[in-house]
């Protein structure tokens, strides 16, 4: 009797793993449009321009912070205050150490968790044996079509 009961139970298990993945295997979700929004539009000479601007900047981080050349981090933020200028008006900013930033967007539900947006305005020094690797002059900020290259000092 009670391997006619585990014979049937274990059918059933059976049957019903298998309907599940004939049913699984078949599913087609339904399709949903994605909702339009405005077309957003770029000025590309600006961004282009604003990026050179950053790329010139000589943000080089060094371990000796005594060769680190501060004035271009601040010079760098100086472009930040000028480009963004709604941003510097609408968010809280704080300069920690010697030259990195922490923006604060205060939300207006203070339940819902906040998120991280991160980035990093150093770029790494570049040894002399290295530089003729390079394919645009480093610091120029442009190529030779006006597009933003050469970063790195």
């Amino acid at each position: 009797m009670k391997n006619k009961a585990l014979t049937i139970s274990l059918a059933a298990a059976g049957a019903l793993t298998a309907a599940h993945a004939v049913r699984t295997a078949l599913y087609v979700p339904k399709k949903q449009e994605a909702a339009q929004g405005e077309e957003e539009t770029v000025n590309l000479p600006r961004y282009t321009e604003t990026l050179q601007g950053a790329i010139r900047c000589r943000t080089v981080s060094n371990l000796e912070e005594e060769e680190v050349e501060w004035g271009e981090f601040e010079k760098l933020h100086a472009l930040f205050e000028t480009q963004y200028p709604l941003i510097h008006r609408k968010l809280k900013k704080e300069i920690v150490g010697r030259a990195g930033l922490v923006y604060t967007w205060q939300g207006s539900d203070p339940t819902l968790k906040p998120i991280a947006l991160l980035g990093h305005q150093d770029v790494v020094p570049v040894p002399k044996s290295k530089l003729a690797d390079w394919t645009h002059p480093r610091g120029r900020g442009a190529g030779e079509r006006g597009d933003a290259a050469g970063g790195g000092f």
